[in-house]
């Protein structure tokens, strides 16, 4: 067996098996208490080149709802609002006027409006149609974490913090390992953006970083070479040119003209959770399948907790 196989799944059996759980109650698209936009982006001053869509919309029929906004900007600052909702009401709104010239990703909380503690309320959906200047263009569904139980979150007054466990008790359980199907070929034209996103810390100050991610990337004939990567709050990347652990000397060709593969990974450093996206743009307009999409979960942290500022709305 090819010695970075047998590295790769060692590492998997001490790392993803002793950590992970494959979960009833895991993270959605829609219907939940909790909204992960997972990516938005924007040019400050020439929007028409990047920008991101965001809808939120409000499936009850007789119930209204406060949004508390978190935006996690790539350099891992959080900034926050809120957002309120009538029954069957969509509000559409644009990166660049909520955070203009900065890239990261976004969650929706569910919040008592006059004491902005978290609730459940398992009625959100979303979307964000992204443009980016590198010609990637998707529209991505928000992914939903639903609210377990009435009161789902620990809000503590006299820290004004709110803790928002993902442990299948109080909110959904958040993956462990994802994965990307239909990886294409550079030698086709195909350019394969990342998207990772690590869901943690406490965004009364920052967001919590990823370690190193290592994953395994296979080819159509089932043949695998390892990958490892640095981390951040948000990793946006390339797939390619991803140099190959242990490294190989250039030119790294694994998946050639014409064929396709498919990548999982995790954080080898923590169990934090991880979210993320794909995003596709092909140049060759005879073989255009330019698209974007979430990424697979394969396997769920058992435990993981985020703590948020616990403010009334305004």
């Amino acid at each position: 067996m090819n010695s970075r196989l047998v590295f790769y799944l060692v590492m998997s059996w001490f790392v993803i098996g002793s950590e992970c759980v494959i979960a009833q109650t895991s993270v959605k698209e829609g219907g939940a208490s909790m909204l992960v936009y997972n990516l938005y982006s924007s040019n400050a001053v020439m929007p028409f080149k990047e920008n991101t869509r965001l809808a939120f919309t409000n499936t009850s029929e007789t119930e209204n709802v406060t949004l508390h906004l978190f935006l996690v900007a790539n350099d891992c600052k959080v900034a926050d609002q809120f957002l309120s909702l009538t029954a069957n009401q969509t509000v559409v709104a644009l990166a660049s006027e909520l955070d203009p010239g900065v890239r990261g990703f976004l969650v929706a909380v569910a919040v008592d409006r006059v004491t902005g503690c978290p609730i459940k309320f398992n009625h959100l959906m979303g979307e964000a149609a992204i443009k980016l200047a590198t010609g990637h263009r998707a529209t991505l569904l928000a992914e939903g974490i639903r609210a377990l139980r009435e009161n789902p979150a620990e809000c503590v007054g006299a820290m004004n913090a709110a803790e928002l466990r993902f442990n299948g008790e109080r909110y959904d359980v958040l993956p462990r390992v994802l994965a990307i199907d239909s990886v294409g070929s550079i030698y086709d034209g195909i350019s394969t953006m990342l998207v990772v996103n690590r869901i943690g810390g406490d965004w009364r100050d920052r967001a919590a970083t990823t370690g190193v991610l290592f994953g395994l990337l296979y080819d159509d004939q089932g043949e695998g070479v390892s990958l490892q990567w640095g981390g951040n709050c948000q990793v946006m990347r390339p797939l390619f040119p991803l140099r190959p652990f242990p490294r190989l000397p250039p030119p790294f060709e694994f998946i050639g003209f014409g064929h396709t593969g498919w990548l999982k990974f995790f954080d080898v450093s923590h169990a934090g959770p991880l979210l993320g996206a794909v995003l596709v743009f092909n140049a060759n307009e005879n073989l255009s399948f330019s698209s974007g999409r979430n990424m697979h979960h394969l396997t769920y942290a058992a435990s993981s907790a985020v703590t948020i500022p616990l403010s009334p709305p305004q």
